[in-house]
């Protein structure tokens, strides 16, 4: 018989192996409704059973009643027989318990289940269901599964390796695969985190494909009908103990236009690797750093003709006051970068510019001039960040709060240096699209030209202290009338910083 299923085909085989699985299906049908019947017949002698027994009850309760009369009637002729039988009744009972005593010690304890039955239904013992043709069903059951398990692990399976049929017998796995082809795959090796070779061939033992799925286990199941692509196998590292470090970020400007907005970096994650058996050491970047980035772009605001004007290097006792004046007489909204010495010696100016609605915002503390010569960048870290800081805590210090995180740097100078050190104290640093040149006094028509030139969006840089500011307030008084007859509106940095960038 085994000879023949060697010789059956795939498709034989599978027909056997469906015909083996139907009959051990009928057979489980066969053994659950044999079960069925004896559950049937059980409850029939049980209800025979109590049907038995009532009857049995009835007969007896009569029969007692019949005795006892019998009995009343002649008691009162036989006192001195009862008295006879009474003693010798005495004498039977106890013979009887001694019998029954000697019986108890020889039978056994356990009582079966015809015993009960024949107590309790009146000698009418109810059959056992047969257990043991239950057994012997699930016995011959689990054997046919056995046997067809065993049938189909011992039949071959025909796969492909690396492009040639084989016919797999016995284990069919990738390991079988392999040998069964012969083909030359040779192992990995066991390398140092430098890629010296610690160990020869104590890498992977092959790389298989079986199917489209990647392995190297060799007691991955084959089945008939498989693919499988076999090469040589990888090498594996050795362990190392690691420990991370952080990567600083730098910074990058980039971009053309007035707003600057400054975004934060992040840092980047080193991994220092230490082979457990090489001593060698390797780094590998595992996250790297973003860099605070300076933004620069001008803004788009669409068909809304709207400027900002910005004064800068106030306030000043002369010429903060007419400017204010000029403001507020065309219902216009400005924004001063101050510096931070004049805040301390006029904030009531400040105080002022604050309750009419503009913005106050630093620029700088004391125009670098001690140090860097108008220009922050000439400054170390320390001195760049102290410029920002202190320059902002004099305007906190007058109006409370936080002061805003808008500043214009002195010069408008700025460097990836500059920008890498202030990204936290600062938000946007804002330069301009017109400079009006006031602060070289070129005359008051040549900064009038200048202000009225403006485009929507614009920023225009301007100045109320720092010198002689007279022609800057002449300029602006007329300026400002000129561009409101010509629908534009003035706003605030924060007001105008809402617009999106232009394209």
């Amino acid at each position: 018989m085994a000879e023949q299923r060697r010789r059956m085909t795939y498709e034989e085989q599978r027909a056997l192996r469906e015909r083996e699985q139907v009959r051990a299906e009928r057979q489980q049908a066969r053994v659950e409704r044999t079960e069925r019947q004896q559950a049937r017949a059980e409850e029939l002698q049980r209800t025979h059973a109590e049907r038995v027994s009532r009857v049995r009850q009835s007969e007896h309760t009569a029969s007692h009643f019949t005795v006892d009369k019998y009995s009343s009637d002649r008691a009162s002729g036989s006192t001195q027989r009862v008295e006879r039988n009474a003693r010798a009744t005495r004498t039977t009972r106890t013979s009887a318990r001694t019998s029954a005593n000697a019986t108890r010690t020889t039978r056994t304890t356990r009582t079966t289940r015809d015993e009960f039955s024949r107590r309790n239904y009146g000698g009418a013992a109810v059959a056992r269901p047969p257990i043991f043709k239950i057994g012997i069903a699930i016995v011959l059951l689990v054997a046919v599964v056995l046997v067809v398990r065993l049938c189909s692990a011992a039949l071959p399976i025909n796969v492909t390796v690396n492009g040639t049929a084989y016919e797999l017998r016995g284990a069919k796995t990738v390991e079988t695969a392999i040998k069964t082809s012969g083909l030359p795959i040779n192992p990995g090796d066991l390398i140092s985190l430098n890629g010296n070779v610690l160990e020869k061939s104590a890498g992977e033992p092959f790389l298989a494909d079986v199917n489209g799925t990647e392995t190297a286990d060799p007691g991955f199941a084959l089945h008939d009908g498989d693919v499988v692509n076999v090469t040589d196998g990888n090498d594996i590292v050795e362990e190392y103990d690691a420990v991370q470090s952080s990567i600083p970020y730098g910074a990058t400007i980039a971009g053309v236009g007035a707003v600057h907005k400054f975004v934060a970096g992040e840092e980047g994650t080193m991994e220092t690797r230490t082979g457990r058996i090489s001593g060698e050491t390797v780094e590998k970047r595992l996250v790297e750093p973003t860099n605070v980035t300076c933004q620069e772009y001008n803004l788009n605001t669409g068909a809304n003709k709207v400027v900002a004007f910005t004064f800068d290097d106030g306030p000043s006792e002369e010429y903060t006051a007419e400017v204010l004046k000029i403001l507020k007489e065309n219902d216009a909204k400005g924004t001063f970068f101050v510096i931070g010495q004049c805040v301390e010696e006029y904030p009531d100016l400040v105080a002022q510019e604050a309750a009419e609605g503009h913005q106050v915002c630093t620029h700088s503390y004391d125009h670098a001039e001690p140090v860097g010569g108008t220009n922050v960048g000439f400054m170390d870290a320390a001195g760049q960040i102290d410029e920002v800081v202190h320059g902002k805590k004099t305007i906190t210090d007058v109006l409370g709060g936080e002061a805003s995180g808008v500043v214009r740097m002195p010069g408008g100078n700025l460097t990836e240096d500059m920008v890498l050190n202030l990204q936290p104290y600062v938000d946007y640093e804002i330069g301009w699209n017109i400079d009006t040149q006031d602060w070289t006094l070129p005359g008051a028509e040549a900064i009038y030209q200048e202000m009225i030139s403006a485009q929507p969006g614009d920023i225009i840089l301007c100045h109320d202290g720092g010198g002689d500011r007279s022609e800057t307030v002449e300029a602006l008084r007329r300026a400002l009338p000129y561009l409101k007859s010509k629908g534009f509106t003035f706003l605030t940095m924060d007001e105008i910083l809402e617009y999106p960038a232009s394209a």
